[in-house]
């Protein structure tokens, strides 16, 4: 019983970093992408 909680609470950590990571990835393609729009002369 503990040994599958452990496990239950390995996967949703990792489920939440996946979440937090791909969350960390859009934001930062989405100011990017609004940095490039202001500046054209970057692109």
């Amino acid at each position: 019983m503990k040994r599958n909680k452990c496990i239950s609470y390995y996967f949703l950590i990792k489920r939440t970093a996946e979440i937090f990571f791909s969350w960390l990835i859009y934001s930062h393609k989405l100011t990017t992408s609004k940095t490039f729009h202001s500046f054209p002369f970057l692109e």
